[in-house]
């Protein structure tokens, strides 16, 4: 059968049974900003992991995807999870997840609107990257507010190893390269670390997590 798509015209027809259908869009309105230009929603049926990457038009989106073989592609009670990226390529929005109704599937369209693009409802660090054979690291997090951040560096010991003072910065998802925190695998006389368990913690005046990372040489 045919893959997911970004055809809108493709998705016209439910199936005749009432629990799944071969075409289906995922459709909605973003919210939060003044405009949406380059902005992309990523949808993934959690079920049978198909992906759509559909361009935000205005501020409007429609995924669609249909099998012509008339094979199912959507079933009551599948998950659909949605995701919307920016620009940069920087997540601008926690994962929405959504059901798939009968009527969903009745009308072939599964409507969801994405509001607060851009400001995240919690605090959150999130793993690092790329492997542990790489010294340097990028790491992610998101803000719910505008605060002074600061990442610290430990060692298995409890040692402090190196602090990034990240300044002060705006409510966002700060996941790309180009916004996460990054270290240059160096204590703060300059020396690469050596191989080993470290621990990375973040910090604002009103959230504090630390979590693990690895470094092998």
């Amino acid at each position: 059968g045919a893959p997911w798509t970004d055809q809108a015209e493709a998705a016209a027809a439910p199936s005749a049974i009432s629990t799944e259908a071969w075409a289906f869009v995922v459709s909605g309105y973003l919210e939060g900003k003044l405009a949406f230009d380059g902005y992309q929603v990523i949808v993934r049926n959690l079920r049978t992991n198909g992906v759509i990457t559909a361009s935000v038009q205005g501020n409007y989106f429609a995924a669609a995807t249909a099998d012509l073989t008339r094979r199912s592609v959507v079933e009551v009670g599948d998950i659909v999870e949605l995701r919307v990226i920016g620009p940069d390529g920087n997540v601008e929005l926690q994962t929405v997840s959504s059901k798939v109704t009968r009527e969903d599937l009745a009308n072939a369209v599964l409507s969801v609107n994405l509001d607060g693009i851009g400001q995240p409802t919690q605090y959150l660090l999130l793993q690092n990257n790329p492997n542990p054979f790489n010294p340097e690291r990028w790491i992610p997090y998101q803000l719910a507010e505008d605060s002074p951040v600061s990442v610290s560096i430990y060692d298995a010991t409890g040692q402090l190893v190196r602090t990034l003072s990240l300044g002060f910065q705006s409510a966002g998802f700060y996941n790309s390269r180009e916004r996460a925190a990054y270290w240059d695998g160096r204590n703060a006389l300059g020396e690469r670390v050596a191989s080993g368990i470290y621990f990375y913690q973040l910090t604002t005046p009103a959230f504090q997590q630390t979590r693990r990372l690895v470094i092998v040489k």
